[in-house]
């Protein structure tokens, strides 16, 4: 099947344990999906009917299954505690699959699948599909193994653009110089692969070399460009030391909404206490509750990184909210 279109409705788990014996594929591949997401009390049936779409003719549903087994395993189940259900040696021979989709979706869950998944996502950095390759390097990220760290040296030369991109920007946190440099010139000309410039910018804010910084500021403040990188860029300039705070101050006191929204957004995935007090100042001032709603969650981003500041200015907005901000409020305070 080369055309694959997700189901409009799931079937419900009962009439999911029928179809995934169906000979229409598209039966089966929505029984997949729904057998994932089971009630509790259906799970050791779901777990085992999971385990035979990954037998599957279709590499679809095959993959589809895998997301499955990892659904499963991130509410805790024990995939390989019966032996009627998953068995390790199931996911031996899905990494192995034929199929590179069915590969990188074992590859991409690792960490779920595998008490030590560095050597299983090592494996896989000399695999023949490209896309598989992606998924390993992406998934080396953060990683501190010796091995992991060559291996994506390695992979900053491979033959396919994209596999490149995700080694910087894996590699890009510990400070090595080509992946940098690779992603400073993504940053200044990101042509087709322009998906990856968000994730480069926040590599190169966690890493907040000198040696970025004149790149950043200048996608920050250029003329031309998304309004979504401008706002990770100005958000990533606080992380630089000495940090500039003007393009963020100029987009949060902006008179369009949709301006001060795009830098929330981006201070929500690089949050930085200096800027806590000028958030603060939107909760109090929002024009409408998204804005406002957003803005929270900026402050609970500072609080996970600076608990002082975080409460310090949460506490400070506190008699400005009611209804549901109120509620939300809470929820974040007391987290």
């Amino acid at each position: 099947m080369s055309d694959f279109q997700l189901p409009m409705e799931l079937p419900r788990t009962d009439v999911a344990l029928k179809d995934m014996y169906s000979a229409n594929p598209m039966a089966r591949y929505a029984a997949a999906m729904s057998l994932a997401i089971a009630d509790n009390s259906f799970k050791d049936k779901a777990v085992s009917a999971l385990v035979v779409l990954a037998g599957d003719p279709l590499e679809q549903i095959r993959s589809q299954a895998v997301e499955g087994f990892a659904q499963w395993r991130l509410q805790n189940y024990d995939l390989f505690s019966d032996t009627e259900g998953l068995t390790k040696s199931l996911i031996d021979k899905l990494v192995k699959d034929e199929s590179p989709q069915v590969r990188s979706a074992v590859i991409g869950n690792a960490g779920l699948f595998f008490d030590n998944p560095v050597p299983v996502i090592l494996g896989a950095v000399a695999d023949v599909s490209p896309g598989v390759r992606a998924c390993a390097a992406d998934q080396l990220d953060g990683c501190d193994d010796i091995a992991a760290i060559d291996a994506l040296k390695k992979l900053l030369n491979d033959n396919d653009d994209e596999v490149r991109l995700r080694a910087a920007i894996a590699l890009g946190k510990n400070a090595d110089s080509t992946a940098l440099k690779m992603l400073v010139d993504l940053l200044l000309n990101p042509g087709i692969y322009f998906l990856f410039v968000t994730e480069a910018v926040r590599t190169l804010a966690l890493c907040s070399e000198d040696a970025t910084r004149e790149a950043v500021y200048k996608k920050a403040t250029g003329l031309w460009g998304s309004l979504d990188i401008k706002a990770m860029c100005s958000a990533a300039l606080l992380k630089y030391t000495p940090s500039d705070s003007q393009p963020v101050l100029k987009m949060l006191e902006s008179r369009r909404r949709k301006i001060r929204v795009a830098v929330l957004q981006a201070l929500y995935e690089l949050p930085d206490s200096s800027i806590a007090y000028n958030v603060s100042k939107i909760v109090k001032n929002a024009s409408s509750d998204i804005e406002c709603s957003l803005a929270l969650q900026v402050l609970k981003s500072i609080k996970m990184s600076d608990c002082t500041t975080g409460l310090k200015y949460l506490e400070s907005v506190k008699d400005t909210l009611t209804g549901d901000l109120l509620e939300e409020w809470k929820e974040i305070y007391n987290s």
